[in-house]
């Protein structure tokens, strides 16, 4: 503050030591002044008091961060109990809410009218970009497969809808799939969801109709696999059987078949192995015990292999058939798995032999020294009479 003493006086003296006409005042105190006229006279005046008010303490506080992220804002505050307040965007309230980037102080004034600026408070704002989320292949996936889902890399952290915390993740199960990302400045965004579609596999089985997988040599076993499918691809021992892609396979030699079966939706399964078995078929021998040519009187016993079942050419079902008249003779055979073969005929031929008559030339009643002439009847190849000749 300034005091000034009055005119009229060739000096000054204040009780400051001061020797000019006016005293700038800074400090509390009682300050006169004694004025010495031309003439020698000196005159001392008043005591004037002057106070000094401590100025207002001026810092503002923010209750928020000094980085705003999209559609953020923070408060910022001045200290309370004062007359006024002015701050840098015009604002006069004690508090304000700032959502743009700047530079912002204020002014306050107590109630003694004293008044501080504080220093500034920098605000800035933080850009985050969306990402969009890319997959390593289609969504809708297959169960048991699975698809990466994965955004840009560079953000400080990120956390996805089923807890991974990489800038990828592996999704194997149906939903919707999103991740939340944030920057060096703590600013988060969550992107749109992806959708992850898990279609069911198609049920692949090996079966046919008897369920019987072994078959006899010569003939074939049919193999069937779950009708209403895609597509059908057979294998056998593990390697694709060219051309066999239908819903049925006819298997001709042992091994194990299985069958991949796809869907509507593309989706494919591969049956258990089932194993198949080809049956040597029986050898078929009829085998005689003696000649098949015989006198009438005589037979044959003909026999076929052990441990088959048996069906003769007249409806006899034992291992053996003795037979006494001409003819030919066949046999069927059927071993324990079902598998038959006929043996090559046989012909078993019986000789007629005829009457054999002896007729005397004369009567048969001699004397001694006579004799009497035996004749046999003819047709036969050689005769052997009772006397020996």
């Amino acid at each position: 503050v300034t005091l000034q003493a009055s005119g009229g006086f060739s000096s000054y003296a204040w009780s400051s030591g001061a020797t000019n006409q006016n005293l700038i005042v800074n400090a509390a105190g009682s300050y006169s002044v004694t004025g010495t006229t031309s003439d020698g006279c000196t005159t001392t005046s008043s005591t004037q008091s002057v106070t000094v008010n401590a100025l207002p303490t001026a810092i503002v506080t923010n209750s928020g961060s000094n980085v705003l992220c999209s559609g953020g804002s923070a408060t910022l505050s001045a200290p309370s109990a004062m007359s006024s307040y002015l701050w840098s965007d015009g604002s006069t309230t004690q508090s304000i809410t700032v959502a743009s980037s700047g530079n912002y102080s204020v002014t306050v004034t107590n109630a003694d009218g004293c008044s501080v600026t504080s220093a500034a408070t920098s605000i800035t704002t933080s850009q985050i970009i969306t990402p969009s989320i890319a997959s390593s292949s289609s969504t809708t996936i297959c169960s048991g497969d699975a698809v990466t889902l994965s955004v840009p890399s560079g953000y400080a952290s990120y956390l996805w809808s089923n807890g991974s915390t990489t800038s990828s993740t592996s999704a194997s199960t149906a939903g919707n799939y999103s991740v939340t990302v944030t920057n060096t400045d703590g600013c988060s965004v969550t992107t749109t969801a992806t959708a992850v579609t898990v279609n069911a596999l198609p049920i692949a089985t090996v079966s046919n109709l008897t369920n019987t997988f072994d078959f006899c040599d010569g003939s074939s076993v049919v193999l069937d696999a779950p009708t209403g499918a895609s597509g059908y691809q057979w294998y056998k021992d593990g390697v694709l059987l060219a051309g066999a892609t239908s819903g049925s396979y006819s298997a001709t030699g042992s091994g194990s078949y299985a069958v991949s079966v796809m869907n509507a939706d593309g989706c494919s399964s591969l049956s258990a192995a089932q194993t198949v078995t080809k049956n040597v078929n029986p050898t078929a021998i009829i085998s005689a015990g003696s000649a098949l040519s015989f006198c009438d009187g005589g037979s044959v016993t003909l026999t076929g292999p052990s441990n088959m079942s048996y069906l003769w050419s007249d409806a006899s079902t034992s291992q053996s058939l003795v037979l006494s008249s001409s003819g030919q003779v066949g046999l069927t055979i059927t071993d324990a798995n079902g598998c038959s073969a006929t043996a090559s005929t046989v012909d078993v031929n019986v000789f007629s032999v005829p009457t054999l008559a002896v007729t005397a030339a004369s009567s048969t009643s001699i004397c001694q020294g006579e004799s009497v002439t035996l004749q046999a009847s003819g047709g036969f190849s050689s005769y052997a009479w009772s006397s020996g000749a």
